[in-house]
This record gives structure tokens, sequence and C-alpha cells, in this order.
């Protein structure tokens, strides 16, 4: 009993610090904030092109607009390493897909 309690604590604790950012990012997102947003990334325009076979399973190829990152060095950047979580949305937030890189 002790350590399913405190095993659920830990999860939940590391689930919330994980969807704080999340959750955060989106809300100053879709309310317009200006400030920057270091939570999240929005890269607008985003197309599925095909699915490809992985050894994992079904991946798909995407395509996105870079222009807006012109000062971006997309061979040594962070910002879409393997693991890293990508909300992909068509109606502003509504529905949302997961995937990840």
């Amino acid at each position: 009993q002790d350590w399913d309690h405190y095993l659920d604590v830990q999860f939940r604790l590391l689930r919330e610090d994980f969807l704080h950012s999340l959750r955060e990012g989106l809300k100053q997102y879709l309310t317009g904030e200006r400030r920057r947003n270091t939570d999240i990334r929005v890269y607008k325009d985003v197309t599925i092109l095909e699915p490809i076979s992985l050894f994992t399973g079904l991946g798909f190829k995407l395509k996105f607009d870079i222009s807006r990152f012109s000062r971006v060095n997309w061979d040594h950047s962070r910002r879409l390493i393997f693991g890293s979580l990508l909300c992909l949305s068509s109606d502003t937030f509504r529905t949302i897909h997961y995937a990840s890189v």
C-alpha cells in the first residue's frame, strides 16, 4: 500500500511537471500573449506528406515552412530532436494529435 501510494504520487508529480509547460505554452499562444514563450514552439502550415516504414512501426514525413526561422541553424538545433513531443492541430488546438520525433 505504501509503495503503491508513493509511486502514484511520484507519477502524478512528474506528469504535472511535464504537462504544466505544455498547458501554459498553449494558453499563451491561444490568448495571443506577446511575450516570448520558451515553453513551446509553434510551426505553422505543417503538412503531412507521406507515411514511411520505420523499425519501430509506421511514421509520417512532415513538411513545414522554415522561412520565419532564418536564424536557426537546423543542422545543430535542438528544436526537433529525437523524442520531442509534437502536438498537431488543424483547428486551433480544439483537437490535438500527438506524435514524437
